[in-house]
């Protein structure tokens, strides 16, 4: 039988940041019911949020560390589909300026702006917006009710396909075809450059749940496809899913996570070193939100449950410096407002942690015992909190107890390697390193 042990180092420690790749900021504009539905990183490393105040479209741009630069507000869209499934999107439009999508009471409606957010042209349409990306040519495809709309670089219609299954997600793949994930199904269709189908995949049978909300597909680097969606067989027992296929849409691997609360995926995206990131939130309670990290073959590297303030995420992306931008709407005040919230790679917002001497005695101690680890500490009147730091600087647990006096344990299930013990309070003293060796 394998057994582990801790090596302790008397090494004592102070926790001082390093590069900060996290923050959390919460958006106002005046509106009774705001939030984020799409966040893009611009060439100069700010964020362009796209979502809504009220009844109206809102268009802010930040500055890399959150910052508002400028906002536009544009009267009749606002949130016309369901919390938890993103319908709007901001690009980058030939010659300068945005062009936007965003649902309206009737329909959904593509606007074209100048560099300064004002309006050049509209265009509506009819049907319900569930997604849209931008094409290879400069055009948009976009994803309505159950069908397939391919739009110009002006938001003309060029092509429109109907299908008999409700579309949720649309994106271009690399052989110029399209590629669709599949609503109140888990599933995929595959069709060519002008919306024909080449074949359909539902796996709803392999995971074995009857009802199913589609979510984000995107084209893999060995033009296999990763999906996420949502289970819900029941209105109190959910289930988080994520399927790996290859080219013709067979399965390579699936993931699930079974849950009783109403956690929905809403948002998928590839990393910097080729694994995948998604995240979910409770659309019962709003409270908090997940990211999690998943490598190429499907396991899982971690998971980040964010509970403080309230956050229901709506999108996210992989930023230049390999960490993630999320947004959605937060309860951090009376009425949900938009917030952005910047992670490093590892899904922390905390900064990381430098070897450095200190005078401040320590209050509390680390014992080694085998497998795990035993703190003890005394005569501390709120109790004893710290963070628990992997060598990367990542904080990768917590340690928690109210008692003026006592002991704690830690280190099951974390694999070999250096660890640092940080407390909240400095006044505790500084960190403390240990090794996990096999």
């Amino acid at each position: 039988m394998k057994r582990w042990c801790f090596i302790v180092l008397v090494v004592t420690l102070v926790a001082i940041p390093m590069k900060t790749y996290g923050w959390f900021k919460s958006y106002d504009a005046g509106g009774a019911f705001e939030g984020g539905e799409y966040v893009h990183q611009t060439a100069d490393g700010g964020y362009l949020v796209l979502g809504y105040t009220d009844s109206s479209t809102w268009l802010l741009k930040t500055s890399p560390l959150g910052d508002s630069l400028w906002s536009r507000i544009y009267s009749g869209g606002g949130k016309q589909v369901d919390v938890g499934f993103s319908a709007a999107a901001v690009f980058g439009a030939s010659g300068g300026g945005y062009i936007i999508f965003g649902s309206i009471p009737a329909g959904y409606r593509v606007f074209k702006i100048n560099a300064e957010g004002n309006v050049i042209w509209t265009r509506s349409y009819e049907g319900t917006l569930t997604g849209v990306r931008q094409t290879s040519d400069g055009g948009y495809i976009v994803a309505v009710d159950g069908s397939l709309i391919k739009h110009n670089p002006q938001g003309f219609v060029e092509w429109e396909k109907s299908y008999s299954l409700r579309i949720a997600f649309a994106e271009e793949t690399s052989d110029g075809d399209y590629i669709l994930s599949i609503d109140h199904y888990f599933g995929l269709l595959k069709t060519d450059s002008l919306g024909d189908s080449i074949w359909c995949k539902i796996y709803i049978g392999e995971i074995g749940y009857g009802y199913c909300l589609g979510g984000r597909v995107m084209e893999t680097s060995d033009d296999g496809y990763i999906l996420s969606g949502t289970a819900s067989p029941w209105l109190d027992y959910f289930m988080r899913i994520l399927a790996r296929v290859d080219s013709l849409g067979d399965t390579l691997w699936t993931y699930s996570y079974s849950e009783d609360i109403a956690t929905y995926l809403t948002g998928l995206d590839m990393t910097a070193d080729g694994g995948y990131i998604v995240t979910g939130g409770d659309n019962s309670t709003f409270d908090g939100l997940v990211l999690s990290k998943f490598s190429d073959s499907g396991d899982t590297l971690w998971e980040r449950w964010i509970k403080e303030p309230y956050l229901y995420p709506e999108w996210l992306e992989t930023t230049s410096d390999g960490g993630f931008v999320l947004t959605g709407f937060s309860y951090d005040k009376p009425s949900p407002h938009m917030f952005l919230y910047k992670t490093d790679a590892g899904g922390n917002d905390d900064p990381g942690i430098a070897e450095e001497p200190s005078d401040v005695p320590l209050r509390y101690e680390v014992v080694s015992l085998g497998r795990e680890i035993v703190l003890r500490y005394s005569d501390l009147p709120g109790g004893f909190h710290a963070s628990i730091f992997d060598a990367s600087g990542c904080k990768v647990d917590e340690l928690h107890s109210t008692q003026s006096s006592g002991a704690l344990t830690w280190g099951e299930g974390f694999i070999p390697g250096v660890y640092f013990v940080v407390p909240l309070d400095s006044n505790q003293g500084g960190a403390q390193k240990v090794v996990l060796v096999k």
